[in-house]
Formats: C-alpha cells, structure tokens, sequence
C-alpha cells in the first residue's frame, strides 16, 4: 500500500468535529439548564468521556499511520548526504 492509496483524513476529521460539537452542546445544556439531578450528572461523566475517546482514537490513528508509513518515506540520513547539499566538515 503506497500513501496515494491511504484513504483522506477529511471523513475522520469531520466524524471527529461533529462529537466534539455534540459533546459541547450537551455540556452546554447541561450547564445552563436549571435542574439539578443525578442523572444529568451521569450524562456529563458519559459525555466527557466520548469526547476524550474521540481524541485519543484521533490521534492515535494519526500516531499509528505516521509510523506505519515511516517505511515508505525515505530516510535522508541512511544513504549519506545527497548531491545537492554541499558537503559540510564542520558536521
């Protein structure tokens, strides 16, 4: 699998928004709404943690491609200096 074959992140950063969205308006009818039961509570405690689910599955599938595709970048210092960049001594 080349890099051109690597689906957008376009789909995973709108999926990721539109949580963090949701997760916001609750937060924010909870804070403003006037009753104060326990069962908003639990909605607050659930909610947080699908929005930090959300990131961290984020930026652990951003983490885990880096890594994966690391073999497909090439690495400038494995094969010594390029002929472009003129040779340093004082490196």
């Amino acid at each position: 699998m080349t890099p051109a074959d690597l689906p957008s992140w376009k789909y995973r950063r709108r999926a990721t928004f539109m949580v963090l969205y949701f997760g916001g308006f609750v937060l924010l009818y909870v804070l403003l709404s006037s009753d104060d039961r326990q069962v908003l509570d639990t909605v607050v405690l659930a909610v947080s943690g699908l929005m930090g689910a959300a990131l961290s599955v984020y930026t652990g599938a951003s983490a885990y491609q880096d890594v994966r595709l690391s073999r497909y970048r090439r690495d400038p210092y494995a094969y010594g200096p390029s002929m472009e960049e003129p040779y340093d001594p004082r490196f």
